[in-house]
């Protein structure tokens, strides 16, 4: 669809050069009022297709996919290691108990070196909630926690 887009542009640009150069010239113009026009404006069609992307353009250019997210996710968890990982999890479950905010369960959604956060289902409103840590002098530190 985007090559179709462009061939057309082109022709249409290469339509326009071509005639404002044939009166540009002085040369006679044989062609009809009618050709010209049909050659120089674009079709509603075409004009509706340069102005406004497929839905799978759309979705091209829209945020990652879930697949993405997963193996961004997937990398960013081998830049910290298990121990790490576990350890914050103790800290961002200690936070918890001493807040009125309480969830059902923390899930690592992300992280690399001294960062990492978890996410978990709020009991109340059961919307998620995530916590951000931050690692500082070799312990895990809360930094952010919230919807």
């Amino acid at each position: 669809m985007k090559k179709q887009v462009f061939i057309i542009t082109i022709m249409v640009v290469a339509a326009l050069a071509t005639a404002c150069g044939q009166r540009a010239s002085g040369r006679k113009n044989t062609m009809s009022t009618s050709k010209q026009k049909a050659v120089a404006s674009p079709t509603k069609k075409e004009q509706k297709a340069v102005a406004s992307p497929t839905k799978k353009e759309q979705e091209a250019t829209a945020s990652p996919t879930k697949k993405e997210q997963e193996r961004a996710s997937a990398v960013a968890k081998e830049s910290l290691d298990e121990e790490d990982i576990h350890a914050a999890l103790k800290v961002a479950k200690e936070y918890y108990k001493h807040t009125t905010q309480k969830v059902k369960s923390l899930e690592y959604n992300g992280g690399s070196g001294d960062q990492i956060q978890f996410q978990g289902k709020d009991t109340k409103s059961g919307k998620y909630r995530i916590i951000r840590l931050k690692k500082k002098n070799g312990k895990w530190v809360v930094k952010g926690e919230g919807y």
